[in-house]
């Protein structure tokens, strides 16, 4: 009776509830505590005076030892009930435009209780999950965490995941011996596990990206890349962005390797700054391999210039860091509905040439059946999901709450408290073990081995595909097999990372506009030339004349008249000299007539040579033989006409084909060669030909002349005929034609 009393006034003093007390809890304490009995002869000294008072001093004694042992099973119920109770402190955003807020990653712890639950990795525990809004801010993330650890509502953190606010929240914890377990945590100072000694990343770190971009580098022999990423330039007041933090351990590793790269940042949130055209322009200087990091719109606009610029050509790689896309905006990031044609168009041509880093979406059974479930869980809460695959962030929480029930099992099963966070901590770390999200691996600091996977978009369709993986744990980068990277400008392999021509194509002939020193060199170079080859034809011309001036049969053409001699005074007081001047007869001679007038038939008393015409024109009564004074003839000659070497010179009418020719020539007058020529123009070559024989090649002057006999004339002419008039005995009717050339020296 006394017992239950005492049960009853400890249940009303105690904030918890009291187990139900049998003898087995009774019994340690009834041995250990010590039982008060009166003596037998205590009872005979007092009993007869005072048995009533020691009657009640008994019952008082009993219900004090009674006292005592309930005392006992309740401070062993504070010291050992209470710790069966494990209490997972999540620290996240209530709400806002992050990946991993409450509505989002709850369900996914709540289902990773479940799972320890029915696979009894905590057996005989109660898992309490007690949740605080951080609002991803580093003054009241921390704040938040304070409040658990007062309150003793926590065991361990499950968050933040937002750097500035899990900064503070790892620091304190080595302090309360506290694990602290977050999928966020990827910037390259969480790396120094000595001052975050009990903080485990399960997702990814930057550090490991700049492992993954090595691999691809390595892959296809590339050491000089550039890197194009946003920071906060104007607004310096905020802190450094997301971008910065994931191309720092980059940039570090590749100068590690005596590779340091080229950079470039740029603010995306200020149009006056994010200038894509001279960004390119720049990094066109520097690389031909440029890793960008930057919003999805402003790639975007990035590869839209670089298409533009005709990067997309062949020659440049693009490398995006897109760590956390779904899987819907991974497939066509190129794609805007609100978008021209056109300007989709030249994106998805652009991207050809870039290819995308990603977290490796799971594809298991597992993992697409845990999602469904996430998301009906969040739809019972009121929340819309609207994703077709949770996020990498709620597999990494699932994932988080088994790995801590494993290594928390395993401390307790060497006996080790509950409170021991630096041993559950590591036996956390250097572990792998089979999560939702696949094979997770820890390393030996605390850090998750993720696996990535390598995009690339096929031409046909317009989407991205898995063309490779890397697989942290082995570290290797692997391939897919039956697929193969789609390189710009249909290469059938990956592009150099320098240009034959060198950067700013120096090692080659300038692509630029001719400069205007060399177009006056090139003007001034071809007159020169023109001049030179008028000279060299001016020259060949002379000296052709002056080949042609020694030929024995060369005669000017305007050296030969045409006329009558009636009313020439002149030529009649030179006696036996006869002038031709131009008349009509040069018109007949055209048309191919010769007209010879002759006015006396009848005396040939002045012909020596039996050979001459009669004609009634003193001045035309010429004979071969009046030709020795000139010492052509001796004395007994026969008649010029008769001459053997006369015919071949004077008669031959190939010879005089051959001089026409030259004289066409000499007058520039071009062109088929005549096969037949008139009468006239025969009767014209044979008088120069006479006349060249005569005087041995001498220069014809006008100044000095002489007669044409008549004897050659009528040779001549019998000879060329007429090729319209036939002449009737040598006698024309119109005009006649006699030649008389100027001689330069006469004998």
């Amino acid at each position: 009776m006394a017992l239950e009393v005492a049960i009853k006034v400890l249940r009303l003093d105690s904030p918890t509830a009291l187990p139900e007390v049998t003898e087995a809890h009774k019994a340690p304490f009834r041995k250990t505590l010590f039982y008060c009995r009166p003596e037998r002869n205590d009872r005979r000294r007092w009993g007869n005076r005072r048995g009533t008072t020691l009657l009640a001093d008994h019952n008082r004694m009993i219900l004090a030892r009674e006292v005592l042992v309930l005392a006992g099973i309740y401070s062993l119920h504070l010291a050992t009930g209470a710790n069966n109770t494990v209490k997972l402190a999540v620290l996240l955003p209530a709400e806002g435009p992050f990946p991993f807020v409450k509505h989002k990653v709850l369900p996914a712890i709540d289902i990773a209780v479940k799972v320890v639950e029915n696979r009894r990795y905590l057996p005989d525990h109660n898992i309490v999950i007690n949740f605080r809004d951080d609002e991803c801010s580093e003054t009241w993330g921390p704040l938040r965490a304070i409040d658990l650890y007062v309150e003793k509502n926590v065991d361990v953190y499950l968050g933040p995941c937002c750097d500035f606010a899990v900064a503070p929240v790892a620091r304190f914890s080595p302090h309360w011996n506290i694990p602290v377990l977050s999928a966020g945590a990827f910037v390259q100072a969480f790396d120094d596990k000595f001052e975050f000694k009990q903080l485990t990343r399960m997702l990814t770190t930057y550090g490991k990206v700049a492992e993954v971009v090595d691999e691809v580098t390595q892959a296809y022999n590339w050491t000089t890349i550039g890197l194009l990423f946003h920071d906060n330039l104007v607004n310096r007041a905020g802190s450094k962005s997301t971008e910065f933090f994931t191309m720092e351990p980059i940039f570090y590793r590749f100068k590690s390797a005596d590779f340091e790269p080229w950079y470039k940042m740029f603010d995306q949130n200020y149009n006056y700054t994010f200038n894509p055209r001279s960004l390119l322009e720049e990094a066109s200087l520097k690389t031909r391999i440029v890793v960008l990091c930057a919003s999805a719109d402003s790639v975007r606009e990035i590869m839209i210039k670089a298409h533009e610029l005709n990067f997309d050509n062949g020659e440049y790689v693009f490398l995006n860091i897109d760590l956390f896309s779904s899987k819907e905006d991974s497939e066509k990031p190129w794609y805007r509905e609100n978008d021209t044609t056109e300007r989709n168009q030249k994106a998805k041509k652009a991207y050809e040439a870039l290819m995308t880093v990603t977290l490796r979406k799971p594809t298991s059974p597992e993992y697409r059946n845990f999602s469904e479930e996430v998301k009906k869980r969040a739809g019972n809460d009121s929340f819309a999901y609207g994703e077709d695959e949770v996020n990498s962030f709620v597999g990494a929480f699932h994932d988080a709450v088994i790995l801590y029930a494993l290594a928390l099992n395993e401390t307790l099963a060497n006996n080790r408290s509950i409170t021991n966070g630096t041993e559950i901590t590591h036996r956390m770390w250097n572990r792998t073990f089979e999560g939702i999200t696949g094979t997770v691996s820890i390393d030996s600091n605390g850090d998750r081995n993720a696996d990535y996977s390598l995009l690339d978009m096929d031409p046909h369709t317009g989407k991205f595909e898995v063309v490779a993986n890397y697989f942290g744990k082995d570290k290797k980068y692997v391939p897919v097999s039956n697929t193969e990277i789609h390189w710009a400008g249909n290469r059938k392999s990956a592009p150099p990372d320098t240009p034959k021509c060198g950067f700013d194509g120096a090692k080659c002939p300038p692509e630029k506009p001719f400069p205007e020193y060399g177009i006056v060199i090139i003007v001034l170079g071809s007159l020169l030339v023109i001049v030179v080859i008028a000279a060299f034809f001016i020259y060949r011309h002379i000296k052709l004349e002056a080949e042609l001036a020694e030929m024995n049969w060369r005669v000017r053409w305007d050296d030969i008249m045409f006329g009558t001699m009636e009313n020439d005074r002149k030529m009649r007081r030179q006696g036996s000299n006869l002038s031709l001047t131009r008349t009509t007869n040069g018109e007949a001679c055209a048309e191919g007539r010769v007209l010879i007038e002759r006015s006396d038939k009848h005396e040939l008393d002045w012909c020596q040579c039996g050979q001459c015409e009669a004609t009634d024109a003193p001045a035309k009564r010429v004979c071969c033989r009046q030709l020795e004074l000139y010492g052509i003839f001796q004395e007994g000659g026969t008649c010029i006409t008769s001459n053997k070497e006369f015919r071949e010179v004077v008669l031959n009418r190939d010879v005089l084909v051959a001089v026409f020719i030259h004289v066409m020539l000499i007058k520039r007058q071009r062109g088929v060669a005549p096969v037949n020529l008139n009468g006239c123009k025969l009767r014209l070559m044979a008088t120069r030909q006479f006349l060249c024989w005569m005087h041995k090649g001498q220069r014809l002057k006008k100044e000095i002349r002489m007669a044409v006999p008549s004897c050659v004339s009528r040779a001549i002419r019998m000879e060329f005929p007429d090729d319209t008039n036939e002449n009737s005995g040598g006698s024309l009717t119109d005009t006649s034609m006699t030649g008389v050339i100027p001689l330069e020296n006469v004998a």
